[in-house]
């Protein structure tokens, strides 16, 4: 299980990561600054800074429609290279090629790294490319159907993926 501990300030966001392992999560969510703009270079030592303060497993929340900052590919993959502990992120991003540039970079520097996308009808594509699954709204309406994905993907059922991804795309239509 993770917890998303994103907050305005980093005092705040180590109490909710505490309170997280403490109640038995895996790891916590972060999102980058979203205030004011940042640069690559920014983001890089904010959660080098952050790592060392979290001590535990960690994953980044990209969502630059929401935060106005990019987690890009080769920021996130110098950070997975660098941080044991950065164990994966959710790549909330409208475009199938950003989130399949991340599983790519990151997968050159460590093979456990966890690329998840954001987007429910992202799924089956993120799987395809490699990544690690979803986190997304649908799962908290109807998790069966995503259960029921991830089954089909395990027994390599063509058909019943297909079935499920349309499925999947009438809600999102919405």
């Amino acid at each position: 299980m993770v917890a998303n501990v994103s907050a305005t300030c980093i005092a705040d966001m180590l109490t909710l990561a505490d309170a997280a392992w403490k109640s038995g999560y895996d790891a916590v969510m972060v999102l980058p600054p979203y205030y004011y703009g940042q640069t690559q270079n920014h983001l890089m030592h904010y959660f080098e800074a952050l790592d060392q303060q979290l001590g535990g497993k960690w994953f980044a929340y990209n969502f630059p429609a929401r935060t106005g900052c990019d987690l890009s590919p080769a920021l996130v993959a110098a950070l997975a290279g660098k941080l044991p502990n950065f164990i994966g992120i959710k790549d909330t991003v409208d475009c199938l090629s950003h989130n399949r540039a991340m599983i790519e970079e990151t997968k050159k520097v460590r093979s456990d790294f966890a690329v998840l996308s954001g987007y429910d009808e992202y799924l089956l594509p993120n799987l395809l490319a490699g990544g690690a699954e979803v986190i997304s709204g649908l799962n908290n309406i109807v998790p069966e159907v995503f259960a029921r994905m991830m089954q089909a993907w395990r027994d390599g059922d063509v058909a019943e993926l297909t079935r499920i991804q349309q499925q999947i795309g009438r809600p999102m239509a919405i």
